[in-house]
């Protein structure tokens, strides 16, 4: 999520700029621009750590919090990376992409007859755009599976029962979606992933050919 708001942002720019996208990379010999990268690796890091912790195996194969996870000092954590990893991001990304989604259709209406680069920049925002809204659509619900959220929300009992596994694996689910929804808008709005796509499959439909000549 905070890559995804880091590239809406990053599309926001040079389209409210109307820059080629080409000609100003996200990451150029500066290396002051690879800093977003490693906050962001970093990040994911140090916030997912304490998830190794906070659950242990019970004797009759069940789990159950652990110690750890009990503590209040991981309900402060799990609420704090819940409002900065997870709410804050998304919130930025459907107010960034729905800027975005403003200026691809005034670039639109005021240059009827666009250069080639700039209906590609047009394409590439578009693409994000698509891949935002179904991210966001398919994860909002995942921070509520978190097992002292759900706790707060449903009860210290409730959690790891039958009705908080199933919406964990509908979450679960959901997130898998939205990446596999990745690949297809991929193919949908950006021309050299078709060309690349189209070669592979011709060459792996050529190599099947004469392997099965071969073996006649």
């Amino acid at each position: 999520i905070l890559t995804t708001a880091a590239v809406s942002i990053e599309r926001c720019h040079h389209v409210s700029r109307r820059s080629h996208a080409f000609n100003h990379p996200f990451l150029e010999n500066n290396p002051i621009q690879y800093l977003p990268l490693a906050f962001i690796a970093s990040a994911s890091i140090a916030m997912n750590i304490p998830f190794f912790f906070n659950t242990t195996l019970c004797d009759d194969g069940s789990i159950t919090l652990s110690a750890f996870g009990q503590a209040p000092g991981y309900t402060v954590f799990l609420w704090i990376r819940l409002i900065t990893i997870k709410f804050v991001p998304l919130l930025l990304v459907v107010i960034v992409n729905s800027i975005l989604i403003v200026l691809i259709i005034r670039s639109n209406l005021k240059s009827q007859t666009s250069s080639e680069v700039e209906r590609t920049k047009i394409r590439i925002s578009a693409m994000l755009v698509s891949i935002s809204a179904v991210y966001v659509s398919c994860h909002v619900m995942e921070p509520f599976t978190y097992s002292a959220i759900y706790g707060v929300i449903n009860g210290a009992d409730q959690v790891h029962n039958e009705a908080h596994m199933t919406l964990m694996a509908i979450t679960n689910i959901l997130e898998l979606f939205s990446m596999t929804c990745n690949f297809v808008f991929y193919c949908i709005f950006y021309k050299p992933f078709q060309a690349t796509l189209g070669h592979m499959f011709k060459r792996c439909s050529s190599q099947t050919s004469t392997n099965g000549l071969g073996e006649a």
